[in-house]
C-alpha cells in the first residue's frame, strides 16, 4: 500500500475511534464513559508491559551497535599502528642500505 493511502486510513480509524465514544452508538447506548473506564483500566497494564518491553528493545540495540562500535575502532588503532610500526622499520632498512 501507498504511504498515503496508509496514513488516510490511519486518520478514518482514528476518527471512527472518537465518534465511538463521543457519538452515540445504539449498540452500547449513552454510558460510553463508563465502558470506556473500564476497558482503559484492563488495557492499561498490557500498555505498560509492551511500552516496557520496546523501550528495552532499544537500549539493548543501542548497547550492542555501541559494543560493535568500539570494537572496530579497537581494531582500526591497531591496524593503524601495525602500519606504523611497518613503515618505519621499512624507512630504517633503506637508511641502513644508504649507509
Amino acid at each position: 500500500m501507498n504511504n498515503a493511502v496508509k496514513m488516510v486510513l490511519g486518520i478514518l480509524l482514528m476518527a471512527a475511534g472518537v465518534y465511538w465514544y463521543i457519538g452515540n452508538v445504539p449498540f452500547f447506548g449513552s454510558d460510553l464513559w463508563r465502558s470506556f473506564k473500564i476497558v482503559f483500566e484492563g488495557v492499561f497494564g498490557a500498555f505498560l508491559f509492551f511500552i516496557g518491553l520496546i523501550v528495552a528493545w532499544v537500549a539493548w540495540d543501542d548497547y550492542k551497535m555501541e559494543k560493535m562500535l568500539r570494537e572496530e575502532e579497537e581494531k582500526e588503532k591497531k591496524e593503524v599502528k601495525k602500519a606504523k610500526r611497518a613503515a618505519g622499520k621499512k624507512s630504517r632498512k633503506s637508511r641502513a642500505k644508504k649507509k
